[in-house]
């Protein structure tokens, strides 16, 4: 008697902890639409420290196998100061192309969370789920698996702040819903 009946209790309370789990948090529900951006900018949290001119080594690196014929075998070597500038180079195209991007965002049922990012050259399409009490957007990429983390920082109806977080670096992004 005593044993079926804590067996209910628990299976209960499963039930209950189970449902509770499988809701959509309001900020879900907010972010659903489609997002025109509005401004971008490089993120940064803290001021980089400026690079000692007596420390700065060279690394060597190796081309990728896509390099021509001719690059075969041959190291190309790279100051701290020419990887710093090319990976700031790749940040400020990504914030060009990311000034010209919409992105919309559905949810086919509570499992199954679509987003659509359209870049001027090509659309990014993948999954998404939200994290931390709906604080953090994790999206994942159909085509290559890649995942790019964006910190929620503010959303209301019609705006969203959010800070993308990029192998090159951290863009603050401000979108406005479209009608």
């Amino acid at each position: 008697m005593k044993i079926s009946a804590i067996y209910s209790v628990l299976s209960i309370l499963a039930i209950a902890a189970f449902i509770s789990c499988a809701t959509i948090h309001p900020n879900e529900k907010k972010l659903v639409g489609t997002w025109k951006t509005v401004s971008a900018e490089v993120y940064t949290e803290t001021p980089a420290p400026a690079p000692a001119a007596t420390t700065a080594k060279k690394t060597s690196v190796t081309p990728p196998d896509s390099a021509k014929a001719s690059n075969a075998g041959r190291q190309i070597t790279i100051t701290p100061a020419e990887a710093e500038k090319r990976k700031s180079e790749v940040l400020n195209r990504i914030l060009k192309a990311e000034l010209k991007s919409t992105m919309r965002i559905t949810i086919v049922d509570k499992k199954t969370k679509v987003f659509e990012k359209f870049l001027p050259e090509k659309t990014i399409k993948g999954t998404w789920k939200m994290t931390k009490k709906g604080t953090v957007i994790t999206t994942k990429e159909m085509q290559s698996d890649r995942k790019i983390v964006m910190n929620l920082l503010s959303i209301t109806d019609s705006t969203a702040l959010v800070i993308e977080h990029l192998q090159y670096g951290d863009l603050k992004v401000k979108f406005v819903k479209e009608k």
